[in-house]
């Protein structure tokens, strides 16, 4: 049997490699590494000995990490990455492959699933990449399965590279340990925030895959699939009730599902249970913007505080240009349907999508303040390679950059690699920026914050926090 470390390893300070779009944040929230922890529960739930380690909330100085890496003769070791990221964490795995030759290093993640090929050139060292999700073929080598065995391997071997077996899913999702056992395990939970969250939070998944195409998201594209796998109800209720009563501390459970709210039957039966079984605790949620009134007042009534939202855009073509499947009058409508049932949203946008021009921009702008989201987010366009969007830009010659972390400011803050010929990127951030002023900024917008607060002091450390971070993005 082997033995085994999962690492996600050091690069800017607070950067969450497993966000949707990974990056430093300027609200200061930090991510778990919750793909790393739902293999290393896996893993643990088979038999297999394995650490984790976040070297991001828990730096470590690199003479101790050495010496841990030699004393504990590891077997495997699984390096997470992502493209901002993809330079410094292929260094650092080769940096390790150095220090125990004998053990097999691997990168993990969407940037050497998307290019698994590019990516082991890159890093001539490695031995391979592990493509989309990680459980099955870290069990696989972990049970001394030949690498042409192995489902989602791509390997080195004689200085040429293969492909192991057709990569394979997690069909049965109760089949995972509760990552939140694992986060008890190996982390520290006081050291993630979630800026629009209570604090502390727990971020859990209760399935995976997402129905819908839209063109720019890279974790069904290239990760986990458009077919949704859900865990069972009673699986889910189980590890509420655990986290309830081994982590009385934690105010809020965050389902980080690709859409949390794709099967509207299953949704409502979960309420329905958790109300039956009176399971009191706040979470939020990844949610499209398609929930009718008697849903969305079942969900406030089972717990539910916030919904994360992406509307990206207020205007039809672009919409469809980017494959939404929804319209900006459902979007509108699903406003007022939150508002009515007492719902938190956090609403995010994306600038510079096939099409827009400045004007449009500035329309989307004044969509946000339309909306009136409890917080909004505006990002540039991120094409991350292996989604639709990254090849349709790719082909029209409008991607320019020579290195992936140009995908980041030199800060560590999100960019964007497009450039138009009458949208420049420079103008995107620019127009970026001017959208977080307008929208914070409002005598209105500081009003309403003040109001949340004495009607919820609940929600007051977490508002503060985040302010404190996010100030000097919107001086």
């Amino acid at each position: 049997m082997k033995k085994i470390l999962l690492l996600n390893p050091p690069f800017l300070p607070n950067y969450s490699r497993d966000s949707r779009s990974p990056a430093v944040t300027k609200s200061g929230t930090i991510y778990y590494p919750i793909w790393l922890s739902y293999a290393a529960g896996y893993l643990l739930k088979n038999g297999i000995n394995v650490k984790l380690i976040d070297a991001v909330t828990d730096p470590i100085p690199w003479k101790l990490f050495t010496k841990m890496l030699t004393d504990e003769n590891y077997d495997i070791i699984a390096v997470h990455t992502s493209t901002p990221s993809i330079e410094s964490d292929g260094e650092i795995a080769q940096d390790i492959k150095k220090i125990v030759p004998n053990a097999m290093v691997y990168l993990t993640g969407t940037h050497p699933s998307a290019l698994p090929e590019e990516t082991l050139k890159m890093f001539p060292e490695l031995d391979g990449v592990i493509k989309g999700e990680l459980e099955i073929p870290l069990l696989d080598l972990a049970l001394g399965k030949e690498p042409g065995e192995v489902r989602g391997l791509i390997y080195r071997e004689n200085n040429k590279i293969y492909s192991g077996k057709e990569s394979d899913f997690v069909r049965n999702l109760d089949d995972l340990e509760w990552v939140s056992k694992v986060y008890r395990t190996f982390l520290d939970p006081s050291k993630y925030f979630y800026s629009a969250l209570r604090y502390p939070v727990i971020t859990i998944n209760a399935g995976r895959g997402c129905k819908y195409h839209c063109s720019f998201c890279v974790l069904p594209q290239v990760m986990t699939g458009h077919q949704v796998r859900l865990r069972s109800i009673e699986d889910i209720i189980e590890e509420l009730k655990y986290i309830k009563k081994e982590m009385p501390w934690v105010k809020e459970i965050m389902f980080e599902d690709d859409t949390f709210t794709s099967n509207h039957e299953w949704l409502q039966e979960f309420c329905m249970q958790l109300i039956r079984k009176n399971i009191k605790l706040r979470w939020s949620a990844n949610a499209r913007a398609d929930l009718d009134s008697r849903t969305l007042t079942l969900m406030k009534y089972a717990g539910l505080r916030l919904l994360f939202v992406g509307f990206e855009s207020p205007n039809s073509e672009t919409l469809k240009t980017i494959k939404k499947g929804i319209s900006p009058t459902e979007q509108e409508t699903f406003m007022i349907r939150t508002r009515a049932a007492g719902i938190l949203v956090h609403g995010s946008f994306i600038f510079g999508l096939p099409g827009e021009d400045k004007k449009e921009i500035l329309e989307a702008i004044e969509y946000a303040i339309k909306l009136a989201p409890d917080s909004c987010q505006f990002f540039p366009l991120i094409p991350y390679p292996g989604t639709n969007i990254y090849s349709q830009l790719d082909k029209n010659d409008l991607i320019s950059f020579k290195k992936f972390s140009e995908y980041l400011t030199p800060e560590g803050y999100h960019s964007t690699v497009v450039n138009y010929p009458d949208l420049s990127k420079e103008m995107i951030l620019k127009l970026c920026y001017f959208a977080r002023i307008a929208f914070y900024k409002r005598t209105h917008y500081y009003l309403r914050k003040i109001l949340q607060i004495l009607k919820n002091p609940g929600e007051a450390p977490r508002i503060f926090r985040a302010y404190m971070n996010f100030r000097k993005h919107i001086k």
